[in-house]
């Protein structure tokens, strides 16, 4: 699915931003805190967002409210700091709803003409998983400044076979996408930090789903949420192939 820029409208109830820590509430103004720089640098431009009082474009179609409530290591940070890094959380969590609401995108051949089509290094082949090709090309888009246009009445089908509905396929696509997200590594790094050339959050969600996959195992009900936090490692594991062992001209060669 190629994934469309999306624009998000978001209406905040106040127009400063409130957090607690420990017994104590600190009011920061919203607009401060969306100019700085190295939030914005980590919420990037595919989603915007509006808060009270601020103009919107129209409006044409509202798809339901959406409640966040994240929290942040506040520790040896001063209160400041750790309200704002609690406020980029929740807006990250805000942006992920957003794009999982998906969509399609028509693209002008001058676009094309301007930053260049898919790359052809990723995407599918034959047999082959490899992903990713929307997101490189959306990120071009991003630094490009293109601006796009949400159609929320665009209605598109996919068709999905059976066997593509198991936890087979699944583990498969989750380790190749995560392939797929390591080579664009190499390229376009994330704005995380790094350990051995590796996102550290990837390292605690696989640590953290490894532990909770064991222990949701012994629960017969629990199987489902046993299987979703094991493909975390799968994630780790494929990212770590991407970044530093495969060698994609080989990759499509065999998988053709």
């Amino acid at each position: 699915m190629r994934t469309a820029m999306l624009v998000l409208a978001l209406a905040a109830i106040m127009g400063a931003g409130s957090a607690q820590a420990r017994d104590s509430e600190l009011n920061l103004d919203i607009n401060e805190v969306m100019r700085d720089g190295e939030i914005t640098s980590k919420l990037g431009k595919d989603v915007a967002f509006y808060f009270s009082g601020q103009p919107t474009p129209k409006v044409s179609r509202t798809l339901g409210d959406f409640v966040t409530n994240r929290k942040t290591n506040s520790f040896g940070r001063p209160d400041a700091t750790a309200c704002r890094w609690a406020m980029l959380a929740a807006l990250i969590h805000l942006q992920e709803r957003a794009r999982q609401l998906g969509g399609n995108a028509v693209v002008r051949r001058s676009v094309y003409e301007r930053i260049g089509t898919y790359s052809t290094r990723l995407g599918r082949s034959g047999k082959g998983l490899l992903s990713e090709e929307d997101a490189e090309f959306c990120r071009r888009l991003q630094a490009n400044s293109v601006p796009g246009m949400y159609v929320p009445d665009l209605a598109i089908y996919h068709y999905i076979p059976g066997e593509r509905l198991t936890r087979h396929y699944h583990r498969r696509w989750v380790f190749w996408r995560a392939v797929s997200q390591g080579v664009l590594d190499r390229e376009l790094k994330e704005n995380f930090r790094y350990i051995f050339g590796i996102p550290r959050y990837k390292f605690g969600s696989a640590l953290r789903g490894i532990v909770r996959s064991l222990a949701y195992r012994f629960f017969p009900r629990k199987q489902g949420e046993a299987f979703a936090n094991e493909l975390a490692t799968w994630d780790l594991l494929g990212f770590i192939y991407g970044k530093h062992f495969i060698r994609i001209e080989k990759y499509y060669a065999t998988s053709t």
